[in-house]
């Protein structure tokens, strides 16, 4: 389903690879629901960026992630469980158990390219350069079970490959043989005929191309030239795999015979008595809640196998009656057309409000919070993270009618009492109740934060599991009503976006980025960075990636300006 526990699990998983450095693109497309969902022959040569990842997520809430294999990595893919056993006593258990229980070994190819063949052995086949492979997430066959997550610590050496394997590889036979000479006057549509097969499989244009000159050099008569044949292995790669028109929309209409009479409102009526009560359900459980759901799931809500004429019946007159429709280019994936609409009172609607929040650095010249909002401060090693949270609590103790909570949970309470002492109206406000140092035990401050308070959180980490970020993000913002959270993250020296990557700053409403430069003396000396911005102090003025200097009063103390909050290089906005 569109966004279910088990889809965010492969999300995560997803940035976790293509934080390892893996290529990795949504998959899901195609009848069996194992095809990539977007053409892919540009990222055998680069990586998706995250923001690509994270666009791929809003348009296609894919349930299944894939890998494109190339020069350093390649799958030995074992196709059933016979297969699987012999590989295993060869190779050790597989990174990734398939839908058919067949598995993926991933190998360490730096040095020691693959090339992409199917069928290298019975049973075997060999994803390398420009080969495609499915990783995490569930396609219409079953689950991806990974074994061990592929990294650079688990790839399996190049050194312990089976030699007949090797061999195999290493043999100049064609991917496939056409068993006949191609002769003048049909050797462009023979190469295109059998590059269309060899893109069927997976196989991206670096693989079709090896194949399709070895098959010209071999069979063709005369040979076309070499640009010739590349020019086609190009072009046929580009195309989707399996791209055959409205394969989508007849897997779901493939009975035209019900696509009669005029659309209905209730489609619970409008359907004969022995259907009436299973459309019902089905519109009741498309309608539960917003955004795609799998046909599989819906089938089974309502007590009907996905291939029960009824359950068929009941999808193509919502079709017919443009009521529901294939989601994107998934052949599992369907979606309500929501119609439902309210139409907007402007002269009731209530103005935003602002919370008169004062920030170090003098911020609140460029940014604002508003009630529910979440601002995160991501700062490298020593670049006074701790010192802005404690110097935002101070400069708004006394000015809030909201209180002030300030969650930690590195620092001894000893600590603490240090770093306070060059704020001392928080101590101050500890006695009149305005401000709460509260010591947390762990990193699960949404189950502790005031909803109604201004919460300061130093800081929160998922050690290993970073991609969970953007997740506590949003469970802190579902907390809030009144109040705001602003916490601290860890960050790389001069990267602007903290650990989480791009789910870490997806939700936030205010990103804020400090760099240390150098350490003085008796100083830190940093660079702070708006990243991101929702709201504008000046709704003229946008302050996203402005920059200002700035020391720290001694190694732990407030943050002093040094110099104006300007764009890098003087660039006016």
């Amino acid at each position: 389903m569109g966004c279910g526990m088990a889809d965010q699990d492969a999300l995560v998983t997803a940035f976790r690879l293509h934080a390892a450095g893996f290529t990795v693109i949504p998959s899901g497309g195609g009848r069996d629901g194992k095809e990539p969902l977007v053409k892919w022959a540009k990222y055998e040569k680069e990586s998706p960026s995250d923001a690509e990842l994270e666009s791929w997520e809003d348009q296609f809430h894919p349930q299944l992630w894939g890998i494109i294999t190339n020069e350093n990595v390649a799958v030995i893919d074992a196709d059933g469980t016979d297969t699987r056993h012999e590989l295993e006593a060869e190779l050790g258990n597989p990174h990734v158990i398939t839908p058919r229980k067949g598995a993926h070994w991933y190998i360490n190819t730096t040095g020691h390219p693959f090339p992409t063949k199917a069928g290298v052995l019975p049973g075997i086949d060999v994803r390398g350069k420009g080969g495609f492979v499915n990783i995490c997430g569930s396609s219409a066959l079953g689950e991806y079970e990974i074994v061990t997550l592929p990294s650079s610590d688990t790839l399996i050496p190049w050194g312990t490959i089976p030699e007949r394997i090797l061999s195999a590889l290493n043999s100049r036979k064609p991917l496939i043989e056409t068993g006949e000479p191609i002769c003048e006057g049909n050797r462009n549509q023979k190469l295109a005929s059998v590059a269309g097969s060899l893109r069927n499989q997976g196989l991206g244009r670096t693989a079709i191309e090896e194949s399709l000159l070895a098959i010209n050099n071999a069979e063709c008569q005369p040979p076309l030239s070499e640009n010739e044949v590349r020019k086609i292995a190009t072009s046929i790669s580009q195309y989707p795999i399996n791209k055959s028109g409205n394969t989508y929309i007849n897997n779901y209409m493939s009975d035209n015979s019900f696509k009669t009479g005029q659309p209905e409102d209730n489609l619970g009526t409008s359907f004969p008595a022995k259907w009436g009560e299973y459309a019902g359900k089905f519109d009741q459980a498309m309608c539960e809640s917003p955004g795609p759901k799998d046909k599989r799931v819906i089938s089974e809500t309502i007590g009907l196998k996905v291939t029960d004429p009824t359950f068929r019946k009941i999808l193509q007159r919502r079709i017919a009656d443009n009521r529901v429709r294939p989601y994107r280019r998934s052949a599992y994936l369907i979606e309500w057309i929501n119609r439902d609409y309210r139409e907007t009172n402007l002269e009731k609607v209530s103005p935003q409000t602002y919370l008169a929040l004062k920030f170090p650095l003098y911020m609140e010249e460029r940014v604002r919070l508003a009630p529910g909002n979440v601002a995160v401060v991501a700062g490298y090693t020593s670049s006074g993270k701790t010192s802005f949270l404690l110097e935002f609590a101070e400069l708004n103790a006394f000015t809030q009618s909201l209180p002030i909570y300030y969650w930690y949970n590195e620092m001894s309470e000893a600590k603490l009492s240090i770093r306070c002492e060059d704020f001392p109206l928080l101590i101050d406000a500890k006695r009149t109740g305005e401000f709460h140092p509260v010591r947390q035990g762990n990193f699960e401050f949404a189950d502790v934060i005031k909803p109604n308070g201004i919460n300061v959180i130093d800081y929160l980490d998922r050690n290993e599991n970073l991609f969970l970020i953007g997740e506590d993000v949003e469970q802190l913002q579902a907390k809030l009503d009144r109040g705001i959270v602003i916490f601290a993250l860890q960050k790389r020296h001069n990267q602007s976006i903290g650990y989480g990557g791009i789910m870490s700053i997806k939700r936030a409403d205010l990103y804020v980025s400090l760099d240390r430069r150098h350490e003085g003396t008796n100083a830190l000396y940093g660079i702070a960075e708006i990243v991101k911005s929702k709201e504008w102090a000046d709704d003229n003025h946008n302050p996203v990636n402005e920059v200002r200097h700035y020391h720290t009063g001694g190694k732990h103390g407030k943050l002093y300006a040094d110099g104006e909050w300007h764009r890098p290089g003087g660039e006016k906005q």
